[in-house]
């Protein structure tokens, strides 16, 4: 962003302790704190911002909210994510803040085709193509973006606890499986698209797993050269698939 000459500041509601963001502005506010955020950007005359980071929908159920989040809450129909944050993003539109595609100023992370680390076996391919047809089923229901499988067996599907632990619940039931991370297919660039980094490779070569699946062209990959020589130190592959 910063070579585009484009100056970011950074709202965020977890811990500074996780984030490398040494040097840059950063404000911190509690997540039910609506009415704060949205008055902290419009003083500091921000008219653009991208959502960024995991959705930590348990989050949502212990925060107490603001006013302004209570009327965001009240024009729910369910509680999925995909509702929650395009409520929220019609908040910020109503304000006269755009919400921009997450892949607006990191395109580049974005996984491709093929292999990304370590090969995989004929075998393997077979769990590969299953865990993508199923998963971009439960991904278009707004279900889960991770499912693991093995043998064209689910093992492990992505609930409330989010992409580690549902690596770490398949670890415990099959080792070798293959875990697969896709998007919808009118996947919203705005909010919540899959994303993979180091901490998710750590956790999939702990919980034993054979190969990291990737969507590709459409899930993105922090971290790349970390997450290689990690899996390349572990023998796990990972592996960009897509299905035209």
């Amino acid at each position: 962003m910063k070579k585009a000459g484009i100056e970011p500041v950074f709202f965020c509601s977890h811990s500074l302790e996780t984030l490398e963001l040494a040097g840059e502005r950063v404000f911190q506010f509690k997540l039910g704190e609506l009415a704060k955020l949205t008055e902290k950007l419009l003083a500091e005359g921000i008219e653009e911002l991208t959502l960024a980071g995991s959705f930590a929908k348990l989050d949502f159920f212990n925060a107490e909210f603001d006013g302004a989040w209570q009327k965001v809450l009240a024009r729910l129909t369910d509680f999925q994510n995909e509702t929650v944050l395009k409520a929220l993003i019609r908040h910020f539109n109503e304000n006269g803040i755009e919400v921009a595609s997450q892949g607006k100023y990191i395109e580049h992370y974005i996984a491709g085709e093929g292999s990304i680390a370590g090969s995989i076996t004929n075998e393997q391919l077979l769990d590969v193509q299953f865990g993508y047809k199923t998963g971009k089923i439960l991904a278009d229901h707004d279900i889960s973006q991770t499912l693991v499988v093995k043998r064209r067996a689910v093992i492990a599907v992505e609930g409330i606890d989010g992409t580690n632990a549902t690596l770490r619940r398949a670890g415990s039931l099959a080792k070798g499986a293959v875990a697969c991370k896709v998007s919808s297919t009118n996947q919203d660039w705005r909010l919540d698209v899959p994303t993979v980094g180091l901490e998710t490779v750590k956790t999939a070569v702990e919980s034993g797993i054979s190969v990291l699946v990737l969507e590709a062209h459409r899930v993105f990959l922090l971290d790349r050269e970390e997450c290689i020589s990690l899996a390349d130190a572990n023998g796990m592959a990972i592996y960009g698939y897509t299905e035209r």
